[in-house]
């Protein structure tokens, strides 16, 4: 019986320590000081009832000196503040990251057999068990994102995701389970990899080994494929387009293929004969074609061999033009000849792209070589008005009142090139308030011309080409005015001193007014640039492109549209999502927050309609998964109380073509790159039960406790009082 009750007290004594083992004190201060502090505050309580008057047993006297040291102590402690804190360490099982592909090429069918069974296979092994034995284990399914698992079960996947990312996933699980620092990662996948950033080079950089669990036949097979299409967005009528394809081949080095491009209705409009390229590498084509309709243009590009292929649903791409008209009916109205009107016809005349009819107005009103009735035909027929030097503070009165009439009835964007007789009270009739005004009279001075968002505006990809050209240019000269801006508009060229290099405002402006795109040219000499070529080599002009991108630019949509829908593409491959942005507006251009739009999408299944849910920014959004492959039109209709606010719609293309479809068998090798700069080992698929015996990973080390600052509160104020009270 003693000795039973001797081991239980020590145990129990074993046992405190060990739970005060942790235990600390932090003060504030100096500790001589806070000792110093004790001890004086216990000598004071023994002077001070060493003897009482009255006299008082040892007894009383000693519950007093408690009490009265006690208090002083827990005075002198909360001046210092003491932080009493208690901390353990405990040992746990390490954490493995698992990460199962989850993208679509995880069902395809290779030689093996079906991928799909192979990872319910691997994911029911009884050899879980053993590692969840051993370690704990975070779940995640990847593919274009990452996303948690509860359970490690098929269902639980998902198995279509487009597109796959194995570096970010690895890199997020880590990142989301860094406070338990996993010791390693365990990636099931068939290797392929299209999107983000080169796997190999995450593995070496993540410090943690990744084990690579390889799914799908890793036989070396026989197929060829086109990788991409390389082509503008948009194409013109009459005028020659190219595409651009790029193809990639294994186990196919020299055999003989053939490129066709077909239209919608299948015939073939281009092909081309080309020789496959050994593997990893690839080879490229050119196909060219006139398109002689307007509006989209769906096509497709067909890759046929000769061999037997693993498989042909990668030799088809599909793609999407826009073709618009390719000449654009110009309208140019001047009133007394000069070097501008007469070097803009000259160069326009020798642009296949532009049709230009020039108009010279007589001073007593009638126009030359044209019948008066002529210029309200003009107007309707046209795409853009340039007017040059007109209207000025003299031009004819009835011949500003007919065009204005005619341009009411035939809106058209206009290009006004200013002159030192134009008058902004005369241009307003045409075109509506004016987003500037003439501020002060100054000297005509030579000026060089600076690109401010000139491309920005009108041509982004060519800015690069063009920037030294600017360089040695022949000056302009100032018009015998400046301009304030007094509405938003784009300043395109703006005018620098030749001599001082001060700045003497635009050169050339743009802006958007009432549906309808506006432009002003305010200097004079632009026509002095047709001397200068562009490039070493000659060719096109900079100043016919300056009249080619400003023309274009005017004649496109102005974005004015009460109900502006958008998608970020045009082409979308099978099992893709389609998501849709909206923005709804009202006159006054401010965003409507409260609006309901109402989207229809025609395509190969037949009609959809669904609603795009809101935000309190004006925007809306949604997204449509096309069960079809081919064309879609879709139309928006955003409403308001009833009301109708505006409309508006556009077209995309759905090819057959998907990106998973590459992967046409395991690509080991990089499974086996990425576990080899990582520190991890490759596996195949049945091997599971050698993964816990490979893995050697260090217990985690968990930190648990608790931390109590001590200082003058409530609680501890009351205590203090309760004290002195009670002495």
């Amino acid at each position: 019986m003693g000795t039973t009750l001797t081991i239980f007290l020590y145990a129990a004594v074993a046992s405190m320590l060990t739970s005060l083992s942790g235990l600390s004190v932090d003060f504030k201060g100096s500790p001589f000081l806070l000792i110093f502090l004790i001890a004086a505050g216990l000598f004071w309580t023994f002077v001070s009832y060493r003897r009482t008057l009255p006299p008082s047993g040892i007894g009383l006297r000693l519950l007093l000196g408690f009490l009265r040291f006690t208090a002083l102590m827990v005075l002198i402690f909360l001046i210092f503040e003491p932080t009493i804190s208690w901390h353990r360490e405990l040992s746990r099982k390490p954490l493995l990251a698992v990460i199962i592909d989850d993208s679509a090429s995880m069902k395809m069918k290779d030689g093996a057999g079906d991928r799909q069974e192979q990872l319910a296979a691997l994911l029911s092994d009884p050899a879980w068990a053993d590692l969840e034995e051993n370690y704990d284990l975070a779940y995640f399914a990847a593919g274009d994102s990452l996303r948690p698992l509860e359970k490690l079960t098929l269902d639980n996947l998902k198995l279509n995701a487009f597109g796959s990312d194995l570096a970010a996933a690895w890199e997020n699980a880590f990142r989301r389970t860094e406070h338990d620092e996993p010791a390693a990662c365990v990636l099931i996948s068939d290797g392929g990899d299209n999107a983000g950033r080169d796997p190999v080079q995450s593995a070496g950089e993540v410090s943690k080994p990744i084990y690579t669990l390889g799914i799908g036949d890793t036989a070396h097979v026989r197929d060829a494929r086109i990788e991409h299409l390389l082509s503008g967005e948009i194409a013109y009528r009459g005028k020659p387009s190219q595409i651009t394809v790029r193809v990639r081949a294994q186990g196919m080095e020299n055999q003989p293929a053939r490129l066709e491009l077909l239209d919608p209705e299948k015939k073939i409009i281009a092909s081309s004969s080309i020789k496959l390229p050994s593997d990893e590498l690839q080879t490229e084509s050119t196909l060219e074609f006139t398109p002689d309709i307007v509006g989209n243009l769906p096509l497709e590009v067909q890759l046929k061999t000769s061999a037997n292929e693993w498989s042909t649903e990668n030799n088809l791409r599909s793609l999407l033009l826009e073709v618009r008209e390719n000449r654009i009916r110009a309208l140019m109205i001047s009133e007394n000849p000069n070097y501008e009107s007469m070097f803009f016809q000259k160069t326009t005349t020798q642009n296949p792209d532009l049709d230009l009819t020039a108009l010279t107005i007589r001073k007593n009103g009638g126009v030359y070589d044209h019948n008066l009735s002529d210029l309200k035909k003009a107007i309707s027929e046209s795409d853009v008005l340039i007017l040059v030097g007109f209207p000025g503070r003299d031009s004819p009165v009835s011949i500003l009142a007919q065009l204005s009439q005619a341009i009411e009835k035939h809106p058209l964007p206009i290009w006004f090139w200013l002159g030192p007789r134009s008058s902004t009270n005369n241009i307003a009739k045409l075109c509506g308030e004016l987003p500037f005004r003439i501020q002060r009279a100054r000297n005509r001075v030579e000026a060089d011309a600076v690109p401010i968002r000139y491309y920005a505006e009108l041509s982004p990809d060519d800015e690069s080409l063009e920037a030294p050209l600017w360089w040695d240019l022949p000056p302009l000269q100032s018009l015998p005015f400046s301009i304030r801006a007094t509405a938003p508009l784009q300043t395109l060229i703006a005018l620098k001193d030749s001599e001082t290099g001060q700045d003497l405002g635009p050169a050339l402006i743009s802006w958007e007014s009432g549906g309808r795109r506006f432009s002003a040219t305010l200097g004079s000499g632009f026509w002095r640039w047709s001397f200068m070529s562009q490039g070493l080599m000659g060719g096109n002009e900079l100043y016919a492109g300056l009249i080619t991108k400003v023309l274009r630019w005017l004649v496109a949509s102005p974005q004015t549209r009460p109900l502006r829908l958008s998608i970020d593409k045009k082409l979308f491959s099978s099992g893709e999502k389609v998501y849709f942005n909206a923005r709804v507006f009202a006159g006054d251009a401010r965003p409507v927050t409260s609006a309901e739009v109402e989207m229809t999408l025609r395509g190969p299944e037949g009609d959809a309609k669904f609603l795009l849910e809101p935000d309190k920014y004006g925007q809306y959004a949604g997204v449509f998964q096309p069960e079809g492959v081919g064309s879609y039109t879709y139309s928006g209709l955003a409403r308001l109380n009833g009301d109708t606010l505006g409309t508006d719609s556009g077209g995309f293309l759905v090819e057959a073509y998907n990106i998973e479809k590459e992967t046409v068998s395991q690509n080991r090798q990089l499974l086996e790159r990425i576990a080899q700069v990582s520190g991890g080992v490759y596996l195949p698929a049945d091997s599971l039960l050698e993964l816990a015996d490979l893995i050697n990973a260090p217990p985690r080390v968990q930190s648990v406790g608790w931390s109590r600052r001590f200082f003058l509160n409530w609680d501890m104020l009351g205590i203090l009082i309760a004290l002195l009270g009670l002495e």
